[in-house]
């Protein structure tokens, strides 16, 4: 598909018919995140179900606690699932098998025979999650069709063997772990479109240049809790997530000589999800130039200088007083979520000619945000009146922050007053 976001609703839209169709059994759980409590869903398979379901795959798939020997993997396996328990030595095989597409690893020690993929040319998806994995083995390197590689919670693994004839990879996930540099031939991996290399002992290197403008299709980029140096495009994304970033104080490069930053076209056009969190530094994230016409999410956490969501060049009051005169600009008109935490200097989200539609907000939370007076909500007007809110939006706030928000129409407060949870 052309976007993981047309992926994921196609994932989601099966689990559906197989829940549905009572083939999975559906739940949800609580999730807390920061002082935000969610319920978070997920489906499980019942016991009765996984038996018929092996049973009509026949030999496609295999499912075992531990590694066959080399005679009873088969020739038509095509998925293979091999979770053994904590502290299982891999064996030294070399299976058969042309046909097998999916292999997930989970629980194992020491080391994979390099003899293990030799066979294995028509692997698409290779995951291990092995806490005490040490490496793995060099011919890795030669599975060319594969499309998803996770090495998650190898807390040993330092480096892993050459991509760089791993063209096909559409999603890399070397999270949880301890590598130390950036794998070789990252840079060939253009069809990549995910990108998690979230790394302790990564943490304050530098991605060597030239990597990330190659990687045309990456969508989401993942780095290291506190911070790996990079240099790219922002045109290669979708999801920016910054955290704990001490010396970040701006999102776009200021020029000397010129008054504002300079923002190339197109900057940011297919972000759909940003958040940063404890960022003290950065005073402004947004320019007015930004396009943000599909930005979904907005999360901003605990910065503490923090000022405007989107700057622009200080005004006079005459100047002021002709912008509230011009005709006025819908920003955001995507948004859902608009999450606002301790944020002590934050005085305006946007300037006064620039509203946020509410017709597709479904979540506002503002707490702790002391400056901040004014709220550039907007309904549409029907014959002079202001329409309905989404029933679904719900708005969570201090009681006497809300009392003290400035409205651009006084209506406002009123029609969206109900949809309130005061904090």
């Amino acid at each position: 598909m052309k976007n993981r976001k047309a992926e994921f609703n196609n994932g989601h839209a099966m689990l559906n018919n197989l829940e549905n169709a009572c083939l999975l059994e559906g739940g949800s759980k609580d999730f807390r995140t920061t002082d935000i409590l969610e319920k978070r869903r997920f489906v499980k398979m019942h016991d009765l179900i996984r038996d018929m379901a092996l049973r009509i795959a026949d030999a496609k798939f295999l499912v075992s606690d531990y590694v066959p020997n080399e005679e009873e993997w088969g020739n038509d396996v095509e998925k293979v699932s091999l979770m053994c328990k904590r502290g299982s030595k891999f064996p030294n095989v070399s299976p058969k098998c042309p046909k097998l597409s999916t292999l997930l690893l989970r629980g194992y020690v020491n080391i994979i025979p390099d003899s293990f993929f030799v066979h294995l040319h028509g692997l698409r998806v290779l995951h291990v999650d092995c806490l005490e994995f040490e490496s793995l083995p060099n011919s890795v390197s030669d599975l060319k069709h594969l499309t998803s590689l996770r090495l998650i919670n190898s807390f040993h693994i330092r480096r892993v063997p050459s991509l760089a004839k791993l063209t096909a990879l559409r999603s890399l996930d070397l999270s949880g772990g301890s590598l130390e540099e950036i794998p070789h031939g990252l840079e060939m991996l253009v069809n990549l479109r995910y990108l998690n290399v979230d790394s302790y002992n990564m943490n304050h290197k530098m991605m060597p240049p030239g990597i990330l403008p190659k990687l045309c299709q990456l969508q989401v980029l993942k780095l290291p809790f506190s911070g790996l140096e990079v240099n790219g495009e922002r045109r290669c994304l979708e999801i920016l997530l910054l955290y704990e970033l001490n010396n970040l104080k701006g999102l776009f490069r200021e020029e000397k000589v010129a008054p504002a930053p300079v923002v190339p076209l197109g900057t940011f056009s297919r972000l759909k999800q940003f958040s940063i969190c404890d960022c003290p530094n950065i005073k402004k994230l947004f320019t007015p130039g930004s396009s943000m016409q599909n930005l979904e999410q907005i999360k901003v956490y605990g910065c503490e200088q923090l000022e405007g969501i989107i700057g622009g060049a200080e005004a006079s009051d005459d100047e002021v007083e002709e912008e509230e005169a011009e005709k006025i600009v819908e920003i955001f008109p995507q948004l859902r979520k608009l999450t606002l935490q301790y944020l002590l200097e934050l005085k305006t989200i946007c300037s006064c000619s620039n509203v946020i539609l509410c017709d597709s907000l479904d979540f506002i939370m503002i707490e702790d945000c002391p400056k901040l007076n004014r709220l550039p909500l907007s309904l549409h007007l029907i014959d002079g009146e202001l329409s309905s809110p989404p029933p679904s939006l719900q708005i969570y706030i201090e009681k006497e922050r809300w009392e003290l928000l400035e409205w651009d129409n006084h209506d406002m407060k009123m029609v969206l007053e109900p949809l309130c949870q005061f904090i």
